[in-house]
């Protein structure tokens, strides 16, 4: 358990959240973002959970559930780590479960460009500013 406490803890460095907004690969995926423009999906959502889910996720999803599922599932499909897909899958079913909508089920994709970028550098902060970006275009 100490290990997963520790990968939880060095998730929140401000080194690896600068280096990957200097990447190129995290604004490919914010204009990745701009296709949820195109879904007209307007949940009542309380303010204070539209801007805290998505740290909460992004701790549970990738500092846990994929860092967890990458040590288990070695190896690669296609870009994506074996465990980024298992995450994104098992992430677009909750939300199905929780809204059975379409767009809930096509969170498989946001997700995976977000376990993509905690693949690259395991950084919370970063995959929270992502998720939050995607969820601020959704709702626009």
């Amino acid at each position: 358990m100490p290990s997963l406490i520790s990968e939880l803890a060095s998730s929140f460095h401000w080194r690896p959240f600068w280096k990957g907004l200097r990447d190129r690969r995290f604004w490919l995926c914010c204009l990745c973002g701009v296709c949820g423009l195109f879904f007209d999906y307007r949940a009542g959502i309380d303010p204070f959970f539209f801007l805290v889910a998505p740290l909460l996720e992004e701790m549970t999803w990738r500092a846990l559930c994929q860092a967890e599922l990458e040590k288990l599932l070695p190896g690669k499909i296609f870009l994506f780590s074996r465990g980024n897909v298992v995450t994104s899958c098992l992430f677009a079913l909750i939300h199905v479960y929780f809204s059975p909508h379409l767009v809930s089920l096509l969170t498989f994709f946001p997700s995976l460009c977000i376990g993509f970028l905690w693949t690259r550098f395991r950084s919370v902060l970063l995959c929270t500013l992502l998720h939050f970006y995607y969820n601020v275009i959704l709702l626009w």
